[in-house]
């Protein structure tokens, strides 16, 4: 191979690592219909190994649930993997049935208050960065609404909920620049 070539060549691999580095290149695959559900557990690349049923920390099934709102984003990122973000939010409109999810989520999280402003919410997570993986509740007391949410490997940019919901100082593919700024 002459130099030309060589420098050529060297130039376009530049030129692309350079393009792929600036952007977010992905497929994005929606799922929004509350029969879809019990589905996205099953795609693959959910950083979590007890996701092979589902996630132990958001409600098994939510057929018999006031669903208020329910939406997964499934990103194919090329070259690199998978982006995730699924939003749930449930309205418990039986006390009991409310208070029982709250002890079941308190067995199986910790309490993250700090990282999140939204008033009048009490925040719970399992995962709060964890190799750029989030998966956490939001839980509106008065209301007796909980939010579940999951998200992977994601720009701020390209979370579609709204991003009052997002840990404090949520940056690029999930890192956490300060939970206090």
């Amino acid at each position: 191979m002459n130099r030309r070539c060589v420098i050529r060549l060297a130039l376009a691999i530049s030129t692309i690592v350079l393009i792929a580095g600036c952007s977010y290149v992905s497929y994005k695959e929606y799922y929004s219909a509350t029969e879809q559900y019990s589905e996205i557990w099953k795609l693959a690349g959910f950083r979590y190994s007890t996701f092979e049923d589902g996630s132990f920390f958001f409600p098994k099934e939510i057929e018999n649930l006031e669903v208020k709102d329910f939406y997964c984003r499934y990103d194919e990122q090329i070259p690199l993997g998978e982006g995730i973000q699924v939003f749930l939010g449930i309205q418990y409109t039986d006390e009991k049935i409310f208070n029982d999810e709250l002890e079941r989520i308190l067995t199986v999280a910790f309490n993250c208050n700090e990282y999140f402003e939204k008033a009048g919410f009490s925040a719970y997570a399992t995962r709060l960065g964890d190799d750029y993986s989030y998966e956490y509740a939001l839980l509106d007391k008065e209301q007796q609404v909980i939010y579940y949410i999951y998200l992977q490997s994601l720009p701020k940019d390209e979370v579609e909920f709204d991003h009052s919901f997002l840990p404090i100082g949520y940056t690029e593919n999930g890192k956490i620049t300060s939970a206090t700024s």
